[in-house]
């Protein structure tokens, strides 16, 4: 899997037409109580240089948020990355620990989180997700990207890079690909290139 070293940052769909742009926690909760496929940028900022958040109904609705030459990574592809990186599995389903210092960013790390090197250039972010208030959470404690893997008609698959609140400093990291989050709240996505 060759995954991009940026998450998504587009404002619209494959065929021109504008993703509903959420200004505030109001507007955000409007589009995803109502299923209806929105976006907005970190902490609701006007800043278009930030990074861009999307519900799960972007990735869902036919008209396609996603590049022809990629791809959003499945579960299993993020286990085989995983895998390759040195990161093993856990006794739990979907669940790894290891050392992401690598891939993760320089910047934005909580103290008791460790920050990474962004050695290999993935530069995974801890930007945290939009919760079920339409609030950001967990900002420098945790990367939450969009999976591929529908659940249901509630929630999806996400990846999830952080580390346990009851691990100490220089502990490994925690990486799960679970389910457990809305399709309405807000994650970032990374994608692959087609091979």
């Amino acid at each position: 899997m060759k995954l991009l070293n940026q998450n998504l940052n587009t404002l619209k769909f494959n065929n021109g037409d504008t993703i509903n742009l959420a200004k505030n926690p109001e507007e955000w909760l409007e589009f995803g109580d109502n299923g209806i496929p929105a976006c907005c940028f970190y902490e609701y900022t006007e800043d278009t240089s930030a990074e861009v958040f999307y519900n799960y109904f972007c990735i869902e609705d036919d008209r396609g948020i996603i590049p022809e030459d990629c791809h959003l990574p499945n579960e299993h592809e993020w286990e085989e990355f995983l895998l390759s990186e040195g990161i093993n599995k856990t006794e739990h389903a979907r669940q790894f620990k290891g050392d992401m210092s690598n891939h993760k960013s320089t910047e934005g790390w909580e103290e008791d989180y460790q920050g990474g090197t962004n050695s290999s250039g993935l530069n995974f972010k801890p930007l945290g997700v939009i919760s079920l208030q339409g609030k950001f959470a967990y900002q420098g404690t945790g990367v939450y990207l969009w999976g591929a893997n529908n659940f249901n008609d509630i929630q999806a698959y996400y990846l999830e890079i952080s580390r346990p609140w009851f691990d100490k400093p220089g502990e490994l990291d925690l990486i799960n690909y679970n389910l457990g989050w809305e399709k309405k709240c807000g994650m970032n996505i990374r994608l692959a290139k087609n091979v």
